[in-house]
């Protein structure tokens, strides 16, 4: 062909082959030696240059006959057939032994690159619905815990049928891979829906299942925008009805947990003793959270990451720790700030109720004094009243020094700055109520005088009598047939008791119920510190009564209601102006009468 150098001495045979030519020439011996080089080494270009021009001394030949010549070449093309057919036969062999493959075109190997990317899809999509069937199980498991807790078989059978319909549910959202918009507000509308039936069941299991799907319905969307505007790569965390079912599991798995501890720790805690709420906090409420949060975090990395398990528990406990530790930090400022204002807002009380008893206890007095005029000597009923209000005044005065103290740092985290409220309460209730009650006793006394003066002048009283002394007489067999004294009740005496005994043991002053059975007769607003009919609510509230803050209010009203009951039922005014009632002046002494029995008679009135 044109183009190619023809190959001197050399013949192509059958199989397309240059031919060896018999009695090739050999390279001299001398060339062969300069070729080799010492120790491995490669020849330089000088050595090659002085071999290739060197000229070359062949040796003669000796001439072959052409028989035999022929003979030699004809045994050398058998040869080569022989194992030209050799590997032929080695081929065929092959081929038999095994089916030969046909090439796969480029259409059927992306169908077969599809068919394994499905198959490897739905092999991801089974384990993580097993993932999520172990996380449906064990809320269902929780909701359980919780009804035993909180609820009822009717709220548990409810929420289990609820939770079945939500997996469901979500897993077809999933499947069907629908816009956000429709799963967005299919899903969102079921919180009125848990609303309505918390309403309907009014029990605590109720509105804690609202409150957790509606929290994690916010957050599940949250995480939706998060992941969707950072792209991030992932199955599950690109569809919101996973996100937020897996969302939703785990934060009721997190407060089954949290409720557990919060309803073993208290029998551990409190003993018979109380204690401050900054204690309960840290001791209690820490714990609580610390697990909700760590469990609501390591179960949702979890599920998408069910490898890293080590790093995932440090994760949700840094987590946990985190948020715990900050949501009670804010507690605790919060209710160190509402103390400090607590005991500003008492302190301008204080005064201003100091201020309006001792105006009131003046105004008595001038009354008195413009009423009586120069007959006041004559009248010891007035001389009575004058002094008791000289007395209020002087308890007021005292009593409004010793509620000027100042709180230090410790008195607010120990809450002996309630309990110092608490007695600073009582002086103020004290003086207050005694000068209010004096005040009064000033008036009946102005009023029945002004009565009694004008009964003299038409010669007749309201009972018929037409003199004082007979109108004396009449007053004084009234008093005598009905009035009496006040004396406590014996359970009033056995509470009363509790105010003056130990006040550091929870046993001797609330274990049998009597005093807060008390206070509700008397106080309804005490009705926040009965607890409910779960399980969970009594513990909780059993805890409640251990504080300290508790047992100063629960005294506090105590004593108030006391008070209260005497001065209704007979003020201590009334009580010393029949006591001091003897030998005096009759018109002084038909005017105490007669100030003795209006009071009598509207204590009647008001028991009736």
């Amino acid at each position: 062909m044109p183009g190619k150098k023809k190959t001197a001495g050399k013949r192509k045979n059958s199989t397309g082959k240059p031919k060896k030519s018999i009695g090739k020439r050999k390279r001299p011996k001398s060339i062969k030696a300069k070729d080799r080089t010492a120790k491995g080494k490669k020849p330089t270009a000088k050595q090659k240059r002085h071999v290739k021009n060197k000229p070359m001394k062949n040796k003669p030949v000796k001439k072959m006959p052409v028989r035999k010549k022929a003979a030699e070449e004809k045994s050398g093309v058998d040869l080569h057939m022989d194992r030209v057919e050799a590997e032929i036969s080695r081929y065929k062999r092959a081929l038999t032994s095994r089916k030969v493959v046909a090439p796969v075109s480029v259409v059927a190997a992306s169908e077969v690159k599809d068919d394994f990317n499905f198959f490897e899809r739905s092999f991801e999509q089974a384990r993580d619905m097993y993932s999520l069937s172990f996380y449906f199980v064990s809320a269902l498991i929780c909701v359980a815990l919780l009804a035993f807790l909180f609820g009822t078989v009717k709220t548990f059978i409810f929420y289990s049928i609820f939770g079945m319909f939500l997996w469901w549910w979500t897993h077809r959202f999933h499947v069907s891979r629908m816009h956000i918009l429709k799963p967005f507000l299919s899903l969102g509308s079921l919180s009125i829906f848990l609303y309505f039936f918390y309403l309907a069941f009014n029990d605590l299991l109720s509105l804690l299942v609202c409150v957790m799907y509606a929290m994690s319905f916010v957050i599940a969307g949250v995480l939706y925008l998060y992941h969707t505007k950072n792209d991030f790569q992932g199955e599950i965390h690109r569809s919101f009805p996973r996100t937020f079912l897996v969302m939703f599991y785990s934060h009721i798995i997190a407060l089954t947990a949290a409720s557990i501890i919060a309803y073993s720790l208290p029998p551990l805690l409190f003993w018979d003793s109380f204690v401050s709420l900054m204690f309960l906090m840290l001791v209690w409420l820490f714990p609580v959270l610390l697990v909700y949060f760590f469990f609501t975090k390591f179960l949702y990395l979890r599920f998408f990451d069910r490898v890293h398990i080590k790093r995932d528990a440090l994760k949700g406990l840094a987590h946990g720790a985190g948020y715990a530790g900050v949501f009670v930090a804010l507690m605790l400022l919060v209710y160190l700030l509402s103390a400090i204002q607590l005991t500003g807002m008492e302190r301008v009380r204080y005064a201003s109720a100091f201020e309006q008893g001792a105006i009131s206890l003046s105004e008595s007095k001038l009354s008195i004094y413009d009423a009586f005029g120069e007959d006041f000597l004559g009248f010891g009923v007035a001389k009575d009243v004058m002094g008791m209000t000289d007395e209020a005044m002087a308890d007021i005065a005292v009593n409004q020094d010793m509620v000027k103290s100042r709180f230090s740092f410790s008195d607010y985290v120990s809450d002996d700055y309630f309990t110092m409220l608490a007695g600073n309460r009582r002086l103020v209730m004290s003086s207050v109520s005694s000068a209010s009650s004096v005040a009064e006793i000033g008036a009946d006394v102005v009023r029945e005088y002004g009565r009694m003066k004008i009964y003299i002048a038409q010669g007749v009283f309201d009972d018929g009598t037409r003199d004082l002394e007979d109108h004396d007489a009449v007053l004084k067999a009234y008093l005598s047939a009905y009035y009496a004294p006040y004396s406590e009740p014996p359970h009033f005496s056995a509470l009363r008791q509790r105010l003056d005994g130990n006040q550091d043991s929870y046993a001797s002053l609330f274990a049998d119920g009597q005093v807060l059975e008390f206070n509700l007769a008397y106080h309804p607003d005490m009705r926040m510190f009965v607890s409910g009919d779960s399980r969970f609510s009594k513990r909780i509230h059993w805890m409640l009564y251990h504080t300290r803050i508790f047992r100063d209010l629960m005294l506090f009203v105590l004593d108030s209601v006391l008070l209260q009951v005497d001065e209704v039922i007979e003020p201590y005014p009334v009580r010393l102006l029949h006591e001091a009632g003897a030998d005096e002046y009759l018109p002084s002494n038909v005017l105490r009468n007669r100030v003795i029995k209006a009071n009598f008679d509207a204590t009647i009135s008001l028991v009736e």
